[in-house]
């Protein structure tokens, strides 16, 4: 079974205190789309380094594979240093074909691919006011535990919630780094899932997604098949989404 196959599987190990956080943000995606309007969601977390980036691309990943249209994700921080190789590393565990980017004063560029060569996602480490990021008409969602604190962002958002997650700074370079990260990919991925899941049982118009899922797995399939997909959507994304 795929990567994305199996996520709806460990839906039962979402917190309850998570669960309802995600229903709230369904809530919010499912208002949009029911008036015509993009569901804009921006992730952040405070050097947009690790736990942000895994939020926005997962969800981007849950809304095509749930097969809901108009679904945009962005990330930012309010102090941002570089994306930590170490999320790279555990997203290209899950399959995704991610390759490097020139490298700029704040790191590594990275994109990210579903098919071998179209580019969905370009990930870099970025402030949250930054210009591909919305500063109107979008619900922001912090992963830290102390969002006052590190990432005190209401920058012209809808709604602002937190779903917090562990920093994994303190497991760099020790024996249980890969572990962790893995994990918290992981976990995030399903928590995403089960917001889009909700997303998806409800009432408003989107394309039916059975013909769709088999084609969104993240293992390997035909170039044409993803292309095709991204066409489809309307998401041939050249910017940070």
């Amino acid at each position: 079974m795929s990567y994305c196959q199996s996520l709806p599987d460990e839906f039962v190990n979402v917190p309850d205190s998570t669960a309802k956080i995600l229903k709230e943000a369904g809530k919010y995606i499912i208002n949009q789309l029911n008036n015509g309007r993009e569901a804009s969601i921006c992730f952040v977390c405070q050097h947009n380094s690790r736990k942000s980036h895994l939020g926005q691309i997962w969800t981007q990943m849950a809304s095509l594979y749930y097969g809901i249209n108009n679904v945009k994700c962005y990330s930012g921080g309010t102090t941002p240093t570089y994306v930590n190789p170490r999320i790279i590393k555990a997203l290209n565990n899950t399959g995704f074909h991610i390759s490097k980017k020139d490298d700029a004063s704040n790191g590594p560029g990275y994109y990210l691919n579903f098919g071998k060569t179209s580019v969905d996602f370009e990930l870099f480490s970025k402030r949250y006011d930054h210009p591909m990021n919305p500063d109107s008409g979008y619900i922001a969602i912090s992963l830290c535990y102390n969002p006052d604190e590190c990432c005190p962002i209401s920058f012209g958002a809808d709604e602002q919630l937190t779903i917090p997650y562990d920093d994994l700074q303190k497991y760099d370079n020790s024996s249980l780094e890969s572990v962790m990260y893995d994990e918290q990919c992981r976990r995030i991925a399903r928590d995403m899932f089960y917001m889009m899941d909700f997303v998806n049982g409800k009432d408003y118009s989107h394309m039916h997604i059975d013909s769709c899922r088999s084609m969104l797995m993240l293992s390997p399939v035909p170039q044409k098949t993803y292309s095709e997909l991204i066409n489809m959507y309307y998401l041939k994304i050249q910017k940070v989404v």
